[in-house]
């Protein structure tokens, strides 16, 4: 037995190190191709195994897999490790084949204004990149037995192997990332060594076990069925929302794309982790014990939207630094900095509410409910896009897709939250502790907000500084709201 906060922790180191990784590899793509056609092109290529992953991992695996895993032991868990891997594998050789003979279409809903006669290799490249879908499918099954087990950092650590082939690629001078099929190829190559690495670490699930396998548990299919679609919707709404951006005109779907990775950094390491601990322990206790489980479930949402509010009134303020550390070299002017910046800061802002959306769709998915999950993701989407509609209509501006993706999360988080712990106003001792942390973030910020307004040029180590110093004093004077997780125990069989 370990305390959440510790494997929290670990999973966040694991996590950061795949993170840097992949803000190297946006950083190299970005300075070989800039916010180019090539350059939605190349995103989409290497997004679609990523998005896969993420979809399968935060949809049906939730929902069905890790907790049918996590109440089976011994050799009936190897059982339906194999098993399952066998049919979603299959599962998604179909899809593979089914999307590689609608390419195009496919494609225009990702770029809607993409030219294929500038771009002729686009397709090819793309039905290549296909290969890896299959590949995403095994990763997600054997990320959900690792996490079932307890050995939470091989998945974050094999993120490392992924994005380091391809940054091996990017950084090699005599290749052409603009070669699509060839970008394509090594993307594939990427995903069978990040699977082949996790394979590593659960030797037992290699050989096949003896005994008589367990029978299929009811509903297993249909759970997972049921959360794929519902977190595809929680995955695939910055897919929406990135396209409509690229409605803007050619680059946009760059500037959208390297301003969501400023948004998945801060949800990736302080957010997932919670999440990854938080459902195998969920899923393991007494379902009858419904008092422990509304106390883990409402610690472990404190302690997220307290990182997470942290993380969007830092991250949103010194933006500008981020983003010229990152992403301001190579071909990347200023002007396509800035204009990063901008959407990024919008997205940040879904932070808070994408803590909430994650921790309560876990919650959800470890009651067995992820029909509930699944109904209010598509709600939310459906009010993101309306008020998408709305502000182009109003000629808000360019960033109006981001403002769409916050009210996504508005919506869907609320949604959620009310079918966690009911309609009922929160506790007192709940609406007192997000209060006074939020009155504790305003006055710890108010000093860093001076600076930045005083000095709106600041030289980039001055506000990487103020950066780092701004997330620790945040984050020192709520430690309260995180401590529980120390208690928190989760059990590793």
């Amino acid at each position: 037995m370990k305390s959440a906060l510790s494997a929290s922790a670990l999973i966040s180191f694991a996590l950061l190190l795949g993170r840097l990784s992949g803000f190297l590899r946006e950083t190299l793509l970005a300075g070989r191709l800039g916010t180019t056609a090539e350059a939605d092109a190349a995103i989409l290529i290497l997004t679609l195994p990523d998005f896969m992953v993420g979809l399968l991992l935060a949809g049906g695996f939730s929902a069905a897999l890790v907790p049918v895993l996590k109440q089976h032991k011994g050799t009936d868990r190897l059982f339906l490790t194999r098993r399952s891997s066998l049919v979603i594998a299959l599962g998604f050789v179909v899809l593979a084949l089914l999307i590689a003979v609608f390419a195009e279409p496919v494609i225009r809903l990702f770029i809607p204004r993409v030219d294929f006669a500038a771009l002729p290799d686009f397709v090819p490249g793309f039905n290549l990149s296909l290969m890896a879908l299959p590949v995403a499918a095994l990763i997600g099954v054997s990320t959900s037995y690792l996490n079932t087990v307890g050995r939470f950092t091989i998945p974050s650590l094999s993120v490392l192997v992924f994005n380091g082939t391809i940054c091996i690629y990017l950084a090699l001078p005599f290749v052409n990332p603009a070669q699509l099929v060839g970008f394509a190829g090594v993307v594939l190559l990427a995903a069978v060594l990040r699977l082949l690495f996790q394979l590593r670490a659960m030797p037992e699930t290699m050989r096949k076990p003896t005994g008589t396998p367990p029978p299929w548990p009811p509903g297993l299919m249909r759970k997972f069925v049921v959360g794929t679609l519902g977190f595809s919707v929680i995955v695939g709404a910055a897919i929406v929302f990135r396209s409509l951006h690229a409605l803007n005109g050619e680059g946009y779907m760059a500037v959208f794309n390297y301003a969501q990775k400023l948004f998945e950094l801060p949800a990736a390491l302080l957010i997932a982790p919670v999440v990854i601990v938080l459902l195998p322990t969920l899923s393991g206790l007494d379902p009858a014990d419904t008092d422990t489980f509304e106390d883990y479930a409402r610690k472990g949402m404190l302690a997220g939207l307290t990182l997470a509010c942290v993380a969007a009134a830092a991250g949103g303020l010194f933006m500008p630094t981020i983003v010229r550390i990152i992403f301001e070299h190579g071909a990347m002017t200023p002007a396509e900095s800035a204009r990063i910046t901008q959407t990024a800061r919008v997205l940040v802002a879904a932070l808070p509410l994408y803590a909430l959306l994650q921790l309560s769709a876990t919650a959800l998915n470890a009651q067995g409910r992820p029909t509930l999950m699944m109904i209010n993701s598509f709600i939310g989407l459906g009010a993101g896009v309306a008020f998408y509609g709305a502000l182009v209509a109003l000629g808000w501006g360019e960033n109006a897709a981001a403002a769409g993706f916050v009210m996504f999360h508005v919506v869907a988080a609320g949604l959620c939250m009310g079918a966690t712990f009911g309609w009922g106003v929160p506790s007192g001792a709940t609406l007192r502790a997000v209060l006074f942390m939020l009155v504790k973030l305003t006055l710890g910020l108010a000093p860093f907000v001076y600076l930045a307004t005083v000095t709106p040029d600041m030289p980039i180590w001055l506000g990487f500084a103020s950066l780092v110093g701004a997330s620790l004093l945040l984050t020192a004077v709520n430690l309260p709201l995180i401590k529980p997780l120390i208690k928190m125990k989760i059990d590793r069989s």
